[in-house]
């Protein structure tokens, strides 16, 4: 007959059963926690990031607080590239990878955990909603004028008005006399011919003129006119190896100090 109750080996097998669908739900890997851009990211880029890469200051071109501005990148490239943290220019300046120096530079570095909080925020999609730029950002038109110079497309601004036309030679005396008026004041008499050589001599190959020189250039200016002459002169002065000398001194002196 048939006991009722339950033998050492039922309730040993039922055991056994139980311990291992508990080892499987052990196995079983866990999804990553869902990383949020406003909750986790942004302040570690506000702390560390937004002094040299915000609304005041854009090294290399490299913003990142705004978000249509920070995943086109600076003057290196994508400094977020969605679901490719470890390609991710962001990450691998954190990490001082590529023999570039580590980010922040001149402070002390991210914290692992901060990190691998963005490795895993770009590896999820690098989801970063609009409306976290609105609090503290610029408009994409002030982002632009914030640019360095350098880096915007030159314009040719209009010629101001001014009222002694007479005195001008080139667009450039337009802007100079403007300011002059602007501010009551006349422009200085023309410098003598002598002085005039004097000074270019030595603004573009860094030597006085001989008296040959300027014996050449004043009788070349009261045969062909003052203006032709001096061109000439600048020619000249630009085709000597002095100019080249001139100006090679200060940059190697810059390379090699």
């Amino acid at each position: 007959m048939l006991s009722r109750y339950p033998t050492v080996c039922t309730i040993t097998g039922v055991a056994a059963l139980a311990l291992t669908w508990t080892s499987v739900q052990a196995q079983k890997p866990t999804a990553a926690p869902s990383i949020d851009f406003v909750r986790d990211i942004q302040p570690i880029l506000q702390t560390h990031c937004y002094e040299c890469h915000g609304r005041e200051k854009q090294k290399h071109g490299l913003r990142l607080d705004l978000r249509t501005v920070a995943m086109k990148g600076g003057e290196t490239g994508p400094a977020v590239i969605p679901g490719n943290s470890e390609q991710s220019l962001m990450v691998r300046r954190l990490l001082g990878l590529d023999g570039e120096d580590q980010m922040p530079k001149d402070k002390d570095p991210l914290a692992r955990a901060q990190i691998e909080l963005i490795r895993a925020w770009i590896d999820q999609g690098a989801v970063w909603p609009e409306s976290a730029d609105a609090p503290a950002t610029a408009s994409q038109a002030e982002t632009e004028q914030s640019r360095h110079w350098a880096y915007r497309a030159p314009v040719r601004p209009a010629l101001p008005t001014v009222r002694n036309a007479n005195w001008m030679r080139t667009p450039i005396d337009q802007f100079i006399l403007a300011r002059l008026e602007h501010e009551g004041l006349a422009p200085s008499s023309e410098a003598p011919l002598e002085t005039l050589v004097r000074r270019v001599s030595l603004d573009l190959i860094g030597l006085p003129p001989s008296p040959e020189e300027v014996e050449q250039v004043s009788a070349e200016a009261a045969q062909d006119g003052t203006g032709a002459a001096y061109a000439r002169l600048v020619d000249r002065l630009l085709a000597s190896p002095h100019y080249g000398e001139r100006w090679a001194r200060p940059c190697g002196s810059t390379a090699t100090g």
